[in-house]
């Protein structure tokens, strides 16, 4: 009886491992691209960031989600809450950043700046979760 409460306790701990960080996606389109001074311009820039699902929504962080586009995979830490979604990363020692906040509309707002030129780009657009 004891062998088999063991490999039912075992088989639960499996199943809700399994079930906690599941897999997501917050998926940006941004439409409009400003560099520096120069007057914004329309664009077509997309990213997805794949992330593990909070275990709790009104307040996580997953410090190990990936963030991709066309150019470039990189880690990112992505925090949620109820009212705004934010992903940082940094590369260079800290001298080239990026930063996207999302408010819970699905504005998204996307700030990457390189200290070494230096240079700023903001890309304006929305972010949702992928369905």
């Amino acid at each position: 009886m004891t062998t088999l409460r063991n490999c039912l306790f075992s088989a639960l701990l499996c199943a809700s491992a399994g079930s906690a960080g599941a897999a997501q996606q917050l998926v940006c389109s941004f439409v409009t691209e400003c560099i520096e001074t120069e007057s914004c311009e329309a664009t077509s820039y997309d990213t997805t960031i794949d992330y593990k699902d909070f275990t709790a929504p009104q307040d996580g962080m997953d410090a190990s989600a990936t963030w991709r586009d066309d150019a470039v995979t990189r880690n990112v830490v992505l925090r949620g809450r109820q009212d705004i979604t934010f992903a940082m990363w940094a590369e260079n020692d800290g001298r080239v950043f990026g930063r996207l906040v999302v408010d819970a509309a699905g504005d998204a707002r996307y700030v990457v700046m390189d200290a070494t030129i230096p240079m700023m780009i903001t890309y304006y657009g929305t972010c949702k979760d992928a369905a």
